[in-house]
């Protein structure tokens, strides 16, 4: 069964009228959710700490003895993470804002919209299946990838994590094939810190953003002289890797000519400075990296198949975030916790919305694209909840709900769909205030007062 299917999430119901119980559950039970009821806040509670979990939490706001805003309590104290709907004949703009403000996931004055209400509903079940999952993945497994400082629990990085342990403790070389922005940086340090070397130096250079000839004097060093601008002796990074572990990424962008000088390194673990005889030993654990698939540039002549061979001894290849999109929601709340310390915001959560967007998304500069994006957000973010307008519009973009749907309704002020959902009641009740109030679940008197409040003749 599809997890995101309203078949698999059971509410709460919580009102101490029946017949609103017996009208909500039918409404949800038609589509398609499982409901449980409960006529007052001591009887929710006990719903709550049963057997059957609950998704959703919809309830009453004032009730005889304890009210909805004790159990929302009850529910936030024990830190349930279950999102909390209010329904209530007695709304006012201050009980709606002081219950968002501590965490409600929506509000409605009875009787709501039940187009809108199913949407919310169905956004909150998402969004209790979403929080369950990250919980979920957020649990540590043995050799995972927190004790190597990188986030994932999907099976192909449970792999690479394993591979890493693996390899760690040798002197192999290490090839890590990926996409840019999978994170190949990340592994070759990964490696570095669980290996016998992880008391040297890490060293890194990217052999695709230097000439050649400079990329050479980066690599080798040079002696003062060497050449016009060579006014001083200077260390390479094969001599300052000594004792650690040398990373070369993209490396498939190396000149052919340097590619024969890194391949004798390679094999004799010796080289010379530009513009000296003298032979230095080095003693580095060589870790490269490439965006491009190497044995296809070998097939091409654009690399050479012995260096290749030399490199390939241990080859990894890093999935695209599309591949592991298990991983996004951990990677996503990672990243969340980062910028918002970073940046003092108070932002501490993703709404549905805006996660089930990041899920649909293909992400063609993956966990750095990600990254990105939510960096962004916490920037742009106004309240404690990362929204689905505060994320880049490539990402949050797709077709529009049309003027009209759910989206547009539930943007109204409560009051106005208040209004609204009465005009509409007396309408279909051909002016009968008694039946409308009846239709509606309210008193006639509290039926005058609405008509009173908003004007209705």
């Amino acid at each position: 069964m599809d997890p995101t299917s309203p078949q698999t999430s059971t509410i709460l119901l919580v009102d101490d009228e029946a017949n609103a119980l017996r009208v909500l559950s039918a409404i949800l039970q038609e589509a398609g959710y499982a409901c449980v009821t409960a006529q007052s806040v001591d009887e929710a509670i006990s719903r709550l700490e049963g057997e059957t979990p609950i998704d959703v939490l919809v309830t009453d706001l004032r009730m005889p003895g304890r009210s909805g805003l004790d159990l929302f309590e009850h529910v936030q104290t024990r830190a349930l993470k279950i999102p909390v709907v209010f329904l209530t004949a007695y709304g006012t703009v201050d009980s709606a804002v002081r219950a968002v403000k501590e965490g409600a996931f929506y509000y409605f004055i009875k009787p709501p919209d039940y187009t809108l209400f199913r949407e919310i509903i169905r956004r909150a079940a998402e969004h209790r299946r979403l929080t369950r999952h990250l919980a979920a993945v957020s649990r540590p497994a043995k050799g995972g990838g927190q004790a190597l400082g990188m986030v994932g629990q999907s099976r192909g990085m449970r792999e690479i994590f394993q591979l890493i342990q693996t390899v760690a403790e040798s002197q192999a070389t290490v090839l890590v094939q990926g996409e840019s922005g999978t994170g190949k940086e990340l592994i070759a340090r990964a490696i570095h810190s669980q290996s016998p070397r992880h008391r040297g130096p890490f060293v890194g250079i990217n052999c695709g953003a230097l000439p050649p000839t400079l990329l050479e004097s980066e690599l080798f060093g040079h002696e003062k002289g060497a050449f016009t601008s060579a006014v001083g002796r200077r260390i390479g990074r094969f001599e300052l890797a000594d004792g650690g572990t040398l990373f070369l990424d993209e490396i498939g962008e190396m000149d052919m000519s340097l590619q024969v000088k890194l391949l004798r390194v390679i094999q004799e673990r010796e080289f010379e400075r530009v513009g000296s005889s003298s032979r230095i030993k080095v003693d580095f654990r060589l870790v490269a990296a490439s965006n491009r698939d190497l044995k296809a540039e070998v097939e091409a002549g654009r690399f050479r198949a012995d260096l290749f061979y030399r490199l390939n001894v241990i080859p990894m290849r890093i999935p695209p975030l599309r591949e592991r999109l298990d991983d996004l929601p951990l990677l996503a709340f990672h990243f969340l916790e980062r910028y918002a310390g970073l940046n003092k915001k108070e932002v501490a959560g993703i709404d549905s919305a805006a996660l089930s967007r990041m899920m649909s998304y293909s992400w063609p500069g993956n966990v750095r694209e990600l990254e990105n994006a939510i960096e962004r957000g916490v920037v742009l973010c106004s309240g404690p909840t990362l929204m689905e307008k505060d994320i880049p519009p490539d990402i949050a973009g797709g077709e529009k709900t049309p003027a009209g749907g759910a989206e547009a309704r539930e943007v109204k002020p409560l009051s106005l769909l208040e209004k609204e959902t009465i005009i509409d009641t007396l309408r279909r009740a051909f002016g009968n205030k008694s039946k409308a109030a009846r239709m509606l679940g309210i008193s006639r008197k509290v039926l005058y007062a609405r008509l009173r409040e908003y004007g209705i003749e």
